[in-house]
């Protein structure tokens, strides 16, 4: 019997953590918000920052990136289509090298959560 409690205790807790767990990441199929972010390797030369500017269907951002190598960036877009998503352009400029250069980047709405690990 003392075997059966400890067993329970433990399904009981990993049951907690995962529904803890799935309540903060989870986007909803209707929502139209989604983060892309990752590592700019076309900046990964030296320690340096970028500039990043995105656009998806009209909705524009301008983001200057901290320090790393390779620096990171996020660009969170409140319009993401369902379905395939559609194709943002995304411009990278690195402060010091590795110039600047241009991606097409297929933005949908993940399945779960709402981050898309993209590397530029």
């Amino acid at each position: 019997m003392q075997k059966f409690g400890r067993m329970f205790a433990t399904v009981l807790a990993v049951s907690a953590l995962m529904l803890g767990g799935a309540s903060q990441a989870f986007a909803w199929p209707w929502s139209s918000t989604v983060t892309v972010s990752g590592a700019l390797t076309q900046c990964s030369d030296s320690i340096q920052s970028a500039h990043v500017s995105a656009v998806l269907n009209g909705q524009g951002h301008a983001y200057n990136t901290l320090a790393g190598m390779p620096p990171r960036y996020g660009v969170t877009f409140t319009n993401v289509p369902g379905g395939s998503g559609g194709l943002a352009w995304i411009v990278v400029t690195c402060a010091v090298q590795g110039g600047s250069r241009g991606y097409w980047v297929r933005v949908y709405r993940p399945a779960f959560g709402s981050v898309l690990n993209v590397n530029l």
